[in-house]
């Protein structure tokens, strides 16, 4: 009988030493978003963990504000989970958040079988049209209702096709952790209008500025009165700090995280390009390389470089860094 009890403890301890990492970092909310999941993960099991941030929209319907997730076998399947379920807000289409959300109370904690029956699961298109090609099957998930403005924090953790379901043992985990998590979500860790700037040092800040106006190293330099030499350093203070290794990756990621990313409908009324166009326009918004895109269309590697040729033409721009950066800016020729 004391088995079962140690191994609680175990995790309990665990569950606050996690805690108190986050709160560590919790000046910079995508280092304690990512330490969390890493921690998560093999704390309650699982393969890839996300975790939203959602606040009502000026329609009154959620929108993902902060989204973050790890654990993807390839670029790809994480590309297009944030294209579908992420960047046009498909999460509030999904019966899973439809359900979780609808019941009541501060913290709710759910498996999938919860949720949606087995028999109406797998026939479902969740699993089916979105799960499925991403590999994925079971999931377990959470959600946090913060104060009427802030919305509700979800995370959810997923098992690959062919995995064990979640079981309840992993519910109680999951649902220990968040409650005592959440009273820090609404202060210490409460995601602050600075978003992706914050945690970052003065100096760092104003360089990502700077590359997010598209300015490039040299006239970043003369703009913040440094070196080049220095102002590169911090370019690669940057990269570090955003877990990239290149400006593209870097630009794609502080988009993604500030809502800077373009509609990937075409929605903008400064922007009309056919829908070849968007599609690859849309990758490489979401950090790929032309090779990258090229597998996730389909099309031969020359395609997609001329594609990225017109659409260099059409924005009036000569690199990939500032492409992103006029996309932004929604400045089409």
């Amino acid at each position: 009988m004391s088995k079962p009890h140690h191994t609680h403890a175990r995790h309990l301890r665990r569950m606050d030493q996690l805690i108190g990492e986050c709160l560590e970092l919790g000046r910079d909310p995508l280092a304690w978003n990512r330490h969390m999941l890493t921690g998560l993960l093999p704390l309650v099991g699982g393969s890839v963990a996300t975790v939203l941030k959602i606040r009502p929209d000026s329609a009154g319907q959620p929108a993902a504000v902060f989204g973050l997730d790890l654990g993807w076998a390839n670029a790809r399947d994480r590309t297009i989970h944030y294209e579908q379920y992420v960047a046009t807000n498909g999460f509030r289409r999904t019966t899973t958040f439809q359900r979780l959300t609808a019941i009541a109370g501060p913290l709710v904690t759910r498996c999938r079988q919860q949720l949606v029956l087995d028999r109406e699961w797998y026939r479902s298109p969740e699993l089916n049209e979105i799960r499925r090609p991403l590999g994925l099957d079971d999931l377990l998930a959470s959600r946090v209702r913060l104060t009427r403005s802030d919305g509700v924090f979800t995370v959810t953790l997923n098992r690959r096709l062919g995995e064990q379901p979640f079981h309840s043992r992993e519910r109680r985990l999951l649902h220990v952790f968040l409650q005592k998590m959440s009273p820090h979500l609404v202060r210490a860790l409460a995601l602050p209008a600075a978003g992706v700037f914050n945690g970052l040092p003065y100096r760092l800040q104003a360089t990502l500025r700077c590359l997010l106006d598209g300015d490039s190293e040299k006239q970043a330099a003369l703009r913040l009165g440094l070196s080049r030499f220095t102002l590169h350093e911090y370019v690669c203070n940057l990269y570090r700090h955003f877990a990239v290794s290149s400006r593209p990756e870097l630009l794609a990621q502080c988009f993604r995280h500030c809502e800077l990313t373009l509609p990937l409908d075409g929605s903008s009324t400064k922007i009309d390009l056919p829908q070849r166009l968007r599609q690859t326009l849309g990758g490489l918004l979401d950090g790929d390389s032309e090779k990258q895109v090229a597998y996730r269309l389909r099309l031969s590697r020359h395609t997609v470089h001329e594609y990225v040729t017109i659409l260099y033409r059409r924005f009036r721009v000569h690199s990939r860094a500032k492409l992103l950066v006029a996309c932004r800016r929604g400045t089409a020729a």
